[in-house]
């Protein structure tokens, strides 16, 4: 799927949506260090917000940006961006197997269906010139 990426979108290299996957995953992880590192922070005390928990998230977000930025060099923004979506459908799914305040129910995965699927229409639609089918 990735090699074919150039021919689909000739002004997105493979590189290009690879970084941005990367992107997705530190930006999952880092929400779910700073999610932990919450758990951490004791109510009036500053220095509890600098716990490895939340440094860790911080540091994952500031990866996460750099590979977006490198990523956005060599790629189309409307099709590399929807690629974060991908964050949202792996936070919902991981979240409760680390939390247990967190869990999945039948509205979140609609919502996980949504995405998927929306992601799927933005790839056709990138796929095919204006009034241009499948069909």
């Amino acid at each position: 799927m990735v090699h074919s990426l150039s021919r689909r979108y000739p002004h997105t290299t493979s590189r290009a949506f690879l970084l941005m996957l990367a992107c997705t995953l530190f930006t999952s992880g880092g929400q779910l260090l700073l999610k932990k590192g919450a758990q951490g922070i004791i109510p009036g005390q500053v220095f509890s917000y600098a716990n490895l928990f939340v440094i860790l998230g911080l540091a994952a977000y500031g990866v996460a940006a750099i590979l977006m930025i490198a990523s956005l060099r060599s790629g189309e923004v409307s099709i590399l961006f929807p690629v974060l979506a991908v964050s949202y459908v792996l936070i919902a799914l991981l979240s409760p197997l680390f939390f247990s305040t967190d869990s999945m129910n039948a509205w979140k995965w609609v919502g996980i269906i949504i995405i998927i699927c929306s992601l799927s229409f933005l790839e056709w639609g990138g796929l095919n010139s204006p009034g241009e089918t499948d069909g």
